[in-house]
């Protein structure tokens, strides 16, 4: 299964996300069960395909990961070295969710509104700063997406080579799942009662 042919969509990785919608209304229309099947056009891939689809392209990692795996390229191999600014992005963001853990914690420690009244600026403040770290986050989630046409260049070339594409994979996972517990700890801040 191809999930940029599932959409229509050439096998780049050089995609905007309205582009991905567009052809995900128009491929989910076309697949819906009560669908009258048009007049020329050949029969779609079922829905879930077409759903699975548009979120594993959408998100810039599992876009990535699908265009190495039509090369058939291992993305697996995306361990190694992490450069110093991802271990200080890495640095940062443990002692935000660390910070968010711990006034969670506090919060639901305390017995009495004032208790809770009184850690309110705390939460506040947690808040606050894993918004400010998803921000980072996004910022270097944007810096590598930058380098996507460099990425498909090197592949293009008669090397093939795929090292920036793997290393790139990497990163992007890493940040993902950053942002995925920056997200985690934000609505449970946000639950606090």
């Amino acid at each position: 299964m191809n999930l940029f042919e599932s959409l229509g969509l050439p096998p780049t990785l050089c995609l905007d996300l309205e582009e991905i919608e567009a052809c995900w209304r128009a491929r989910s229309k076309d697949a819906h069960p009560d669908a009258i099947p048009s007049a020329g056009k050949e029969p779609g891939c079922d829905i879930a395909q077409i759903n699975e689809a548009r979120d594993v392209l959408s998100s810039p990692v599992g876009r990535l990961g699908e265009w190495l795996r039509l090369r058939e390229v291992d993305p697996s191999q995306a361990g190694g070295a992490i450069s110093s600014g991802m271990m200080d992005l890495f640095s940062a963001v443990g002692k935000v969710l660390a910070d968010a853990d711990a006034a969670i914690a506090a919060h639901r420690k305390a017995q009495t509104a004032l208790q809770k009244s009184l850690l309110t600026a705390t939460a506040i403040a947690a808040q606050q700063a894993l918004q400010g770290q998803m921000g980072e986050l996004r910022a270097a989630t944007d810096t590598v997406v930058a380098t996507f046409p460099e990425i498909e260049a090197a592949a293009e070339e008669a090397s093939g080579s795929h090292s920036a594409a793997i290393r790139a994979y990497g990163e992007l996972k890493f940040l993902s799942k950053w942002e995925k517990e920056c997200q985690q700890r934000l609505l449970s801040l946000i639950g606090l009662d």
